[in-house]
């Protein structure tokens, strides 16, 4: 008899702790076929217990959605995406650490991959800010290493997105996430890294009338995140609001304000469309 469900949901937290070494074999044999069976996967992984290898992934095609959750080593989650790059509708990627996602977008090869049908993509962390960027990364990352990022150029990788939200530092040197998707993207979900508004600013992706269908915006800023010497809290303002100003709904979070330095009235200028305004949690200076 056929299934009749086409969504399946796995979580690996608790089976190290459960199930015998012995029965491991049979066990990821089995979260194997189902994977395989099903287009729609959300899968929790919490262990090494619970992991495919790369051959064991390279059976699972032609997903339509993938919801991953991941410890430290993801490059078997990054190629199972990578492999169903041409039928993906809707990717997420919860990570606990601070990762290089290179090869979402490039093979080993060094092939660009492209996601023709991808229509909503989300980068999130799944664990404590403080933890998942510790002192030594904040200063790696915040510093302008940020060219030391990977390159991509040329490459049209998310060339359909309509919802992009990235919640984790901005992995990328360049405009990746951005490139070619200005005339599709209609929510966008951005955490205000330095390495983020640096290359947003750099590659000019937000420009008078580049977005015409972006009509839903939500910004936040790390609360304890510290401010590097290249961004002021003026700039970190002005940037959430400069985004695409004909959004319809903008949700500003957590952003340090000061009304001596920047007056509220200029704040809005240009927001012709605006109809819902939310700007929870203002931080005084």
């Amino acid at each position: 008899m056929a299934l009749a469900a086409n969504k399946i949901k796995i979580s690996g937290s608790c089976f190290k702790w459960c199930l015998p070494e012995s029965a491991r074999p049979y066990f990821i044999q089995l979260v194997l076929k189902l994977c395989q069976s099903f287009k729609h996967i959300e899968y929790n992984i919490r262990s090494d217990y619970d992991k495919f290898t790369s051959q064991q992934v390279d059976t699972i095609r032609e997903l339509l959605h993938l919801n991953y959750n991941i410890n430290d080593d993801c490059e078997e989650t990054l190629q199972l995406a990578r492999q169903n790059a041409p039928t993906l509708q809707s990717l997420t990627i919860c990570f606990n650490s601070v990762t290089d996602i290179s090869s979402l977008v490039q093979d080993y090869d060094g092939s660009y991959a492209e996601y023709p049908c991808l229509r909503t993509l989300e980068l999130r962390n799944d664990s404590e800010l403080d933890t998942l960027y510790s002192d030594d990364v904040r200063f790696s990352r915040t510093e302008l290493n940020i060219l030391r990022l990977p390159v991509f150029a040329g490459a049209i990788t998310f060339p359909g997105l309509r919802r992009l939200c990235i919640q984790i530092d901005y992995p990328f040197g360049d405009d990746t996430l951005f490139r070619g998707n200005s005339a599709t993207l209609e929510y966008l979900d951005l955490q205000l890294f330095p390495a983020l508004i640096d290359r947003v600013n750099h590659y000019k992706v937000f420009t008078p009338e580049s977005h015409p269908k972006l009509r839903y915006i939500r910004t936040t800023q790390l609360v304890n995140y510290e401010l590097p010497n290249f961004a002021t809290a003026e700039e970190y303002v002005r940037f959430a609001l400069s985004v695409e100003p004909h959004a319809q709904v903008r949700m500003i979070h957590d952003l340090p304000y000061d009304a001596d330095l920047i007056p509220i009235p200029p704040l809005f200028d240009g927001f012709t469309d605006l109809h819902t305004l939310s700007m929870p949690n203002i931080m005084p200076q």
